[in-house]
């Protein structure tokens, strides 16, 4: 049972908690830059003193299966019992991953192929330091092979401990805000539309983009303190929401995005789900891919709606990501690399778009990327 604690006040409890757990010696996992600007350090260290403290943060924004293999080998190494994850979705996601396959003696990369994850009872804290990703709230992690996104997925990888502190996400840059941002809150749509979400999904959902349509503008343009502890309490319900429903079509495409043109993840949705929310708002009986039929997905495209305040959702999206300065048209050739569609296209994440409610076709995703990707 995960347990959720929110402020600076409460991390007090975090030696208490490694000393019931006969805890002496900890992995943890921090970001190259973020521990020390958020302030993490300072507050976090002098509760940590009592303990033997390894630290692992030479790894990728976006993990990779050798990044996994180093950090396995310090834990093993050190003999540690528990690891604490300090910083945004990536560090939470290795921190998941050195969990599952900390005793794992086959191939690494075929474990994760097959989401191969053994049970276990290692301890695992995470304390964000970004809000978006929600990836303390959930199951899976991101790892990737060759470039190709894979996600484990098993109970045993929800943290055990996570402690919200909004102070941490004080420092974030105003582009580092909107993006993360963009990822909670396309989480919180896609989790309302899936084919797999259910009564309490719906309800986080819910939740989750009233807050974030609300105060993520002034956690972006003003750095506010009280929006940006809303969005961070937002970004955890949207995590919840898509630990049951999971997502869809914008996060299936945006993995190439991140991948091969090193498009921030949050960045990468917020580039399709506009076109998302048009395109599933049409959705027929012939063209359903949820069960419950298309009458139902009207439903809740009215739900969506009357939380935004707006008729026509796609553009109502496209203005409010504009607003936060986030841009929803690319450079056709980054850095001298030219986007290839065919590529982007060859590279969705099917697990995804199956929970898309709306069955999607190539020729309609070649024509959006198309818009998306402006000519030199």
């Amino acid at each position: 049972m995960q347990k959720v604690l929110t402020g600076t006040s409460q991390l007090s409890t975090l030696a208490n908690y490694l000393q019931s757990n006969e805890v002496h010696r900890v992995l943890l996992l921090t970001g190259k830059h973020s521990y020390t600007a958020s302030s993490a350090d300072s507050i976090l260290e002098p509760d940590l003193s009592g303990f033997q403290v390894s630290k692992f943060y030479d790894f990728s924004n976006n993990p990779k299966i050798e990044d996994v293999t180093k950090g396995i080998q310090i834990f093993r190494r050190n003999e540690c019992q528990a690891i604490i994850a300090v910083g945004g979705g990536s560090v939470l996601d290795m921190a998941k991953l050195i969990k599952a396959y900390q005793d794992f003696e086959s191939d690494l990369a075929s474990g994760v192929m097959r989401n191969d994850v053994g049970d276990c009872d290692t301890p695992l804290i995470a304390l964000p330091t970004t809000a978006g990703s929600g990836s303390e709230a959930t199951q899976f992690a991101v790892v990737y092979i060759n470039n190709q996104k894979y996600s484990v997925s098993n109970k045993s990888l929800m943290p055990n401990l996570v402690f919200l502190v909004p102070e941490f996400t004080y420092s974030t840059s105003p582009y580092l805000c909107a993006s993360t941002g963009m990822d909670a809150l396309t989480q919180s749509i896609e989790s309302f539309w899936s084919i797999n979400s259910t009564e309490t999904s719906i309800n986080y959902s819910t939740e989750a983009l009233g807050l974030l349509w609300k105060y993520l503008p002034l956690a972006v343009k003003q750095n506010d303190a009280a929006a940006k502890a809303e969005v961070m309490k937002a970004a955890h319900l949207a995590g919840k929401a898509i630990n049951i429903a999971k997502t869809t079509a914008a996060h299936a495409i945006s993995y190439s995005f991140t991948s091969y043109h090193a498009i921030p993840h949050g960045h990468a949705v917020a580039l399709t789900i506009p076109f998302f929310c048009g395109y599933n708002s049409k959705v027929s009986d012939k063209d359903c891919n949820d069960k419950r039929g298309a009458k139902y997905l009207r439903s809740i495209f009215s739900q969506i709606q009357e939380i935004i305040g707006a008729e026509d959702l796609e553009q109502a999206l496209t203005a409010f990501i504009a607003s936060i300065g986030l841009e929803l048209a690319i450079p056709a050739s980054p850095e001298g690399a030219e986007y290839d569609v065919e590529n982007i296209l060859g590279n969705i994440n099917a697990q995804r778009m199956k929970n898309n409610p709306r069955a999607v076709q190539n020729d309609v995703l070649r024509d959006m990327l198309k818009k998306i990707i402006l000519k030199d």
